[in-house]
């Protein structure tokens, strides 16, 4: 179940093929059948996804060190309230053409974490409002490697909204949405700051650079907590604290 009240995933992984590259090393391929059911909006996204993985073992324990998804397909339908689907939008993506989306679970990310709340909630996405929606879909795209999961119109507080839906960069991590008033007359910011860990921070910001964005201050040590930040503000002044954990 997703971590937002009437949204349900469901991960079927299958067809796993593992094999042994060492005495405590292994690979691995997974194919992953994903959905996300929406009561809200009586709709239904499918992900096809290929999942290669690299396994390694520490102390009689196998964990993964590092796994690289492709999304071959996805589909999106409207369920009418006859029970019939509509075809919102559809695409094949062949192995070949696309570009893997890695994740790395490494150093100080794949060490225990503290965690918890003392109420009964979660934090589980974020939402930023943008003026240009397919500008700003281009930026976060580019800069931090986000995969569109979904996009969808609503309305919020009284008005008509756009916002294009991203997965986790992680299992189990929150999502960020990009959202946009259609009414809207120019740039909002200040609003939200969003959080993004990488392990290379200067590769980041030359991208971020490339892509119309603007860095405030210079990247900067803090040793107190064994980290490395740097702001990255997107072409419409949206704030965004990149992190560099140590090794």
């Amino acid at each position: 179940m997703a971590c937002q009240g009437g949204v349900y995933d469901v991960h079927h992984a299958h067809n796993g093929e593992i094999e042994i590259t060492g005495p405590d090393t292994a690979t691995g391929l997974w194919s992953l059948d994903f959905r996300t059911i929406r009561l809200v909006s009586s709709s239904v996204t499918g992900l096809a996804v290929e999942y290669r993985d690299l396994y390694r073992r520490r102390d009689g324990r196998w964990w993964i060190e590092e796994t690289e998804s492709r999304i071959t397909s996805f589909l999106t339908e409207d369920i009418a309230e006859d029970g019939f689907a509509r075809y919102l939008a559809w695409e094949r993506r062949l192995l070949q053409q696309t570009e893997p989306h890695h994740i790395h679970i490494k150093g100080a990310m794949d060490q225990a974490r503290p965690y918890g709340a003392t109420r009964d909630a979660q934090l589980g996405f974020s939402k930023v409002f943008v003026h240009d929606l397919d500008a700003m879909d281009v930026f976060y795209r580019e800069v931090f490697g986000v995969v569109e999961l979904f996009r969808h119109q609503d309305r919020m507080l009284g008005r008509d909204v756009s916002e294009i839906g991203y997965q986790p960069t992680y299992q189990g991590g929150p999502s960020l949405t990009l959202i946009k008033y259609q009414d809207s007359t120019g740039p909002m910011s200040g609003e939200s700051v969003q959080g993004f860990t990488t392990t290379d921070i200067e590769a980041l910001v030359a991208r971020a650079e490339a892509a119309g964005g603007s860095i405030p201050d210079p990247i900067r040590r803090i040793d107190k907590f064994g980290i490395t930040v740097v702001f990255v503000i997107d072409p419409e002044g949206h704030v965004n604290e990149v992190v560099q954990l140590d090794a």
